[in-house]
């Protein structure tokens, strides 16, 4: 008896001491039998920013594409500007870097990059200047018998975007009411809408791009008919420009340009819609028998718009100009309202040639330094606002926000150093000389503004 327990006892060590041996088959499968260690937790990813190529000469600022929140008032759009800012940039926390800072600066930029205003405006400005002056070699510019002048406006879905708290085709009505109501009373004028008819679906294309309709015939000035047709029409649909066209050249076919300045004022927010080529358009119609002065003015556009908007003006040899808000519309505009005073005068003074004796000799570049300077304020406070907006609400560090300041600030002290060395350059030149300021804008061009990127 005692020796079976001895037995049993020594079989049960000897089972103890097999389950304590490790799994050598577990081993033979390359498997480590000695417990692992805990596996480091992941650091965060290091943001991805990729640094905007920002414009360095004068040429290269001005064909720069405007950026998509150009314009902007954060303080009004805060959270449409800031869905967008976060939709381009990522956070930014302790562990970004002095580049990173940087390049974040730099796509803030981009975003809210302004559409500057080309030097080359103060020769067109100069032309619109000289009409009826003596400096008028070009028949367009010379007086006529008659004046007359047609808006051609566009009326599709997105005009109905909003700018200073208004939408862009209410700042425009308000702006033509003005507009006209100072013309002389013997000047005609039209009023033309297109893209006002069925929406911007699909479905609504084909009546969309086939509405354009003179609203206001061209007549003499009548305050209570004019208003009636401003409220004739809402944005709606696509944007028909080469049908616009076409039409404002049938609506002034009466009025031959031997007897006649005829002024057109295209108003745009965007790119054909629809069929047929406008540049062509503008072309053709710059050799019809009307031989309008084309000004072109683009009202919000993005890059696309804008250059075919300035296409369209070349093609014609007219004026292009790009506006973001009431003041800057009411200034184009009232540029022929002074064409239109020029024409009363010299019909008040019996057509006689001493009237002609008055030179346009001068350039107005105060205007232009002003829209640019107007420009580089507008991106600096809407780079200041973002960068604290992000800041407030964690997107980004306070380390970060004080790096992206001064980086942006940086910036814009060199586009406003831009436009003084253009400015000034402009101004040493002879103001009674348009060859001599075409040669400099050239000059600039080729040298750029003497200034160096931050």
């Amino acid at each position: 008896m005692v020796r079976r327990l001895a037995a049993l006892l020594a079989l049960t060590v000897l089972m103890a001491g097999c389950a304590k041996e490790p799994d050598r088959g577990g081993e033979a499968k390359g498997i480590d039998p000695t417990p692992s260690a805990a596996a480091p937790s992941p650091s965060p990813a290091k943001p991805k920013v990729e640094a905007a190529m920002l414009p360095s000469k004068l040429e290269d600022l001005l064909q720069y594409p405007k950026g998509p929140l150009a314009g902007a008032y954060v303080a009004d759009q805060k959270d449409a500007v800031m869905k967008t800012v976060k939709e381009k940039l990522p956070k930014l926390g302790g562990e970004a870097t002095q580049e990173d800072y940087d390049a974040y600066a730099s796509q803030l930029i981009s975003l809210f990059y302004e559409e500057f205003p080309d030097p080359s405006k103060v020769l067109s400005d100069y032309k619109l200047a000289a009409f009826g002056t003596e400096d008028a070699a070009d028949p367009r510019f010379q007086l006529k018998d008659n004046f007359n002048v047609e808006i051609v406006l566009d009326a599709s879905g997105s005009m109905g975007g909003k700018i200073e708290g208004r939408t862009k085709m209410e700042t425009a009505k308000e702006a033509i009411q003005q507009f006209v109501g100072g013309l002389p009373t013997n000047a005609k004028v039209g009023l033309r809408v297109y893209g006002h008819k069925g929406t911007g679906s699909d479905a609504d294309k084909a009546l969309s791009c086939s509405s354009s309709e003179l609203v206001y015939p061209v007549q003499p000035y009548n305050a209570e008919t004019l208003n009636a047709a401003l409220g004739k029409f809402a944005p709606a649909g696509w944007t028909p420009l080469t049908l616009a066209l076409d039409e404002a050249q049938k609506d002034l076919s009466a009025y031959p340009a031997e007897t006649n300045t005829n002024i057109i004022y295209l108003v745009s927010d965007g790119i054909n819609t629809c069929e047929g080529d406008p540049v062509q358009k503008a072309a053709e119609i710059a050799k019809s028998n009307i031989q309008p002065i084309l000004n072109v003015i683009g009202f919000d556009v993005d890059n696309a718009g804008q250059k075919q908007l300035k296409e369209m003006a070349a093609a014609a040899g007219g004026f292009y100009t790009g506006v973001q808000t009431k003041d800057e519309l009411m200034g184009e505009l009232n540029k022929g309202k002074k064409m239109a005073e020029r024409w009363k005068q010299w019909q008040q003074s019996a057509k006689t040639s001493a009237f002609y004796a008055n030179s346009a000799k001068q350039f107005d570049i105060t205007t232009y330094s002003t829209s640019w300077m107007w420009r580089s304020l507008r991106l600096d406070r809407n780079l200041s606002n973002t960068a604290n907006a992000l800041r407030e609400e964690k997107y980004i560090t306070d380390e970060a926000y004080q790096a992206i300041i001064k980086k942006t600030s940086e910036y814009v002290q060199y586009l406003n150093k831009t436009n003084d060395s253009v400015t000034a350059e402009l101004r040493k030149t002879d103001q009674s000389n348009y060859e001599a300021l075409k040669r400099k804008i050239d000059e600039l061009y080729e040298t750029g503004s003497k200034q160096s990127t931050p």
